[in-house]
């Protein structure tokens, strides 16, 4: 008999009397119990969830017994749907049960590359550039790809499997991969996905130089260079390894950022912390310490997203309202001052309100994209080589936005932009639509763009132009490589 289940709140109580084949729709962190149990009772638990994007966990009775001493790893993935099923069997009214997993549907997306490759950060186990996307090998098995509202440097990817595994490759200078391993100088590391230690990672970000992680339970891990104090373990020891950091953190998406010696996270709470260096006031802690090894608060408690660029921070609270601080001397913030000023004074170190119903932020260096919640996108911020897709550009930074300025089209979903920092950066931008489609505008000196052919700065294209194929769910950019998740149907 089918007992239909709803488990909306941090406790659910199942009814056997209404049926042992247990329909269990999942919207919340819940703790499972049984009532009206018989003597001799074998249930069948159908796990639905009702998305694909948030991970959920399920706190099982006490006397569950389950096979081989393991409890089962709930799927996080897009066919989590009705792909999990157990069976729970109880001799003495539920005193104690005996439990086993009967089905899982392992699946997900396919993951694509392309750009540059000269560590292997594609995953395609070669050190090839490839300017047209690339499949990583041929499962679809990937459900997650991280570092996309972070500062992602493009020489490391991350991503997870439906199994709640992580995996990464590319450069792994400071033991920046977390295998307990270190390369030398170089930035030699993996060019094809290697899993990192354990199978209940919920959510990650990643930089050149490292990587957090936070897993389903809410302990957060971090790796990697430490020379700011960036893993904020109170000390400056590099680590090769995941390092957990005390306290209950969020396990939701876009909760925690970072970018080369900067770190910030949600806990539980909806409180915001900040360590690492303070570049331009980019921890919004609105003090004059250089750096902090150990989390320091950022006032507010109701934060629920946040984006960081290399030196900027735009965060959401949960009134809907956006907030952005550090780095301003290009009209970073999009707050119609401090265009091509050039002065530290330009700057905010604490949360300053931006205006605008603002559904996502990214940046990358001193570029900045929106989507507001009509679906509409916007730019602002450095256009040097026409990278805010706005069919213009101007030299050195003579061509920057200091608020935000409308794309054509109302259905973007999200952006993703490569750094230029001067440095030979691309300053390329790749952007994903609601209708599946992706594009990018910019300069591709390695094939970023995904267009089958490479644009340097003096080539750069300043309007988006489509990226063949459809079906792209997600994007993350840095200054050396994209990589993308992609449905096959």
């Amino acid at each position: 008999i089918t007992n239909n289940v709803t488990a909306n709140s941090s406790s659910t109580a199942i009814d056997l009397a209404l049926g042992n084949v247990v329909k269990f729709t999942q919207s919340a962190n819940t703790t499972v119990s049984f009532a009206n149990t018989g003597t001799s009772n074998i249930v069948t638990f159908i796990r639905i969830k009702d998305d694909t994007s948030t991970v959920r966990t399920i706190t099982w009775p006490t006397g569950i017994t389950w096979n081989n001493g393991i409890e089962p790893t709930l799927l996080s993935g897009p066919y989590g749907n009705d792909a999990q099923q157990f069976q729970l069997l109880t001799r003495d009214e539920g005193v104690t049960w005996f439990g086993w997993e009967s089905i899982e549907v392992e699946g997900g997306y396919q993951l694509w590359g392309w750009g540059n490759n000269e560590i292997g950060q594609l995953g395609i186990d070669t050190d090839a550039d490839r300017s047209s996307p690339v499949q990583v090998g041929s499962d679809n098995v990937w459900t997650a790809l991280y570092g996309k509202t972070s500062q992602a440097s493009g020489q490391n990817m991350a991503v997870r499997a439906a199994t709640g595994t992580l995996w990464v490759a590319g450069q792994n200078f400071y033991g920046a991969l977390g295998l307990n391993t270190q390369a030398s100088p170089g930035y030699h590391g993996k060019s094809s996905p290697t899993q990192i230690p354990g199978t209940t990672w919920a959510n990650a970000c990643n930089s050149e130089d490292g990587m957090m992680a936070v897993r389903t339970d809410g302990t957060l891990w971090v790796w990697g260079q430490n020379q700011y104090g960036q893993l904020g373990q109170n000390e400056r020891t590099q680590r090769s390894s995941p390092t957990q950091l005390p306290g209950s953190w969020s396990t939701s998406e876009n909760h925690m950022v970072m970018s080369k010696n900067t770190r910030l996270a949600i806990k539980a709470d909806g409180t915001l912390w900040g360590w690492g260096h303070h570049y331009y006031g980019s921890l919004g802690v609105n003090a004059p310490t250089k750096y902090y090894s150990s989390p320091v608060q950022v006032p507010g408690t109701t934060w629920n997203y946040l984006a960081k660029s290399t030196d900027t921070t735009f965060a959401k609270k949960t009134d809907g309202t956006s907030w952005g601080w550090g780095n301003n001397q290009y009209g970073n913030l999009g707050l119609n001052e401090n265009e091509n000023s050039h002065t530290t004074a330009a700057n905010y170190s604490s949360p300053i309100q931006i205006p605008g119903n603002w559904t996502n932020i990214t940046g990358a260096a001193n570029s900045f994209f929106g989507v507001k919640t009509d679906g509409t996108g916007w730019a602002w911020g450095v256009n040097d080589i026409g990278q805010l897709g706005l069919n213009e550009g101007g030299p050195s930074y003579a061509g920057a936005k200091s608020s935000p300025t409308q794309l054509p089209g109302t259905n973007w979903k999200w952006f993703s932009g490569q750094s230029r920092d001067g440095g030979g950066s691309s300053g390329g931008t790749i952007a994903l639509k609601t209708d599946g489609t992706m594009w990018s505008w910019g300069a591709s000196p390695s094939g970023q763009l995904g267009q089958g052919q490479t644009f340097n700065t003096n080539d750069a294209i300043s309007s988006p132009v489509q990226i063949p194929g459809t079906n792209w769910l997600e994007v993350t950019s840095g200054d050396k490589g994209t990589m993308a998740l992609r449905s096959d149907s």
